[in-house]
């Protein structure tokens, strides 16, 4: 089957959309994203802290439990590091 002009152009549009990417991905991989300030380990215990049972539930349907699980244990660490437990 033969394709048409339009055809070869979007391929062509796709190829190079994917190769920006992929060079984008390798130059930017450590670096924070645009307009975003890092978030101090207290505000993420105050955060972690106030999170409802509720929501925790809306995590474990929306997420892998097992990741949601190893961010709990990431987060009762940090707590144990900085004094909070």
């Amino acid at each position: 089957m033969r394709h048409n002009r339009y055809d070869r152009i979007n391929d062509r549009m796709l190829s190079r959309i994917e190769r920006v990417t992929d060079r984008m991905t390798r130059e930017f991989k450590n670096t924070n994203p645009f307009d975003k300030e890092p978030v101090s380990d207290d505000e993420m215990i105050r955060r972690y802290d106030g999170t409802t049972k509720e929501q925790w539930m809306e995590l474990m349907n929306t997420h892998d439990p097992a990741d949601v699980e190893q961010y709990k244990n990431e987060m009762e660490n940090l707590k144990r590091r900085r004094g909070y437990a």
